[in-house]
């Protein structure tokens, strides 16, 4: 997905975000999926942007940015990253 000033996202769709919050208010504008209102979400830990939570009247789902996920324990450095200078790089999945 491209946003409106050109950034390409590599986004993954997920029923659950444990370890994000929410950061301003509902957006309809410039949504990548129409009928739906976009939030950002960051990591509850470093407050680094994850992606954004979709929702509209009775469904709800996060959209991820791939890169910046990881999987196992959060305290681990994420792949790529082996001497764990960023923990933050993203959370685990």
């Amino acid at each position: 997905f491209m946003n409106p000033v050109g950034v390409v996202y590599n986004v993954g769709c997920f029923e659950e975000a444990p370890g994000v919050v929410t950061a301003g208010s509902p957006e309809a504008r410039w949504t990548w999926f129409p009928g739906f209102e976009w939030q950002v979400v960051r990591c509850s830990e470093c407050q680094l942007h994850l992606g954004w939570l979709y929702t509209r009247e009775s469904s709800a789902f996060f959209g991820l940015i791939i890169d910046r996920l990881h999987k196992g324990d959060p305290e681990e450095p994420p792949p790529g990253d082996p001497e764990g200078s960023d923990p933050g790089d993203g959370i685990p999945i």
